[in-house]
């Protein structure tokens, strides 16, 4: 009897098997999608869509955001690119402070800015604001730190939770040797 039973079963499994491989009906296309039943000729056509985080790119007038992560810092200092990998943003009494790293902590960037940080305003550093930059964190100095002397930092997206914006400033260090200058400056901050 278990080997009816057994036997019984593999048929069963079997049938089943068969049955779904039988030869399938071709397809057929459905005119309306098929330029040749149309006379329509086919083209290609590019779309390019913002995942977000589209920043304008930089100052360059356009473009995607040089920044790949869920946060970030990304800037010219002096025309050398850096790319810090953190970047939080804290709020406390009517100030805003940016604070970014780079993955071995060799350097950082702090932005403070003052008020209430609005989307498409700009913010003057040295009046509506400050940023400090250290080019080595491991060894601070007075060839190190370095304090703005102008620029600014315009916001394109502001959330409880994101700052994303682009910003330029130039500055020098405290012992006033070494100007810097950066340029296409992207942040995306977040909490």
């Amino acid at each position: 009897m278990k080997l009816l039973n057994r036997f019984t079963l593999m048929s069963i499994v079997f049938s089943m098997f068969f049955i779904g491989c039988t030869k399938e009906n071709s397809l057929t296309l459905n005119s309306s999608f098929d330029p040749a039943a149309t006379g329509e000729t086919a083209t290609e056509e590019v779309i390019n869509i913002d995942l977000g985080g589209n920043t304008g790119g930089g100052n360059t007038g356009g473009g995607t955001s040089r920044i790949t992560g869920a946060e970030g810092l990304i800037a010219d200092f002096n025309g050398t690119e850096e790319n810090f990998l953190t970047c939080r943003f804290t709020q406390n009494g009517g100030n805003t402070t940016i604070s970014a790293t780079k993955f071995d902590n060799s350097q950082s960037l702090t932005m403070v800015v003052t008020g209430t940080i609005v989307a498409g305003n700009s913010y003057t550093f040295n009046t509506d604001g400050s940023i400090t930059y250290q080019s080595d964190v491991q060894n601070p100095s007075a060839n190190t730190v370095y304090t703005s002397q102008g620029g600014s930092v315009t916001f394109s997206s502001v959330s409880s939770n994101e700052l994303i914006g682009t910003f330029t400033f130039s500055g020098d260090n405290t012992a006033q040797s070494n100007p810097i200058v950066v340029s296409n400056g992207e942040l995306k901050a977040i909490k």
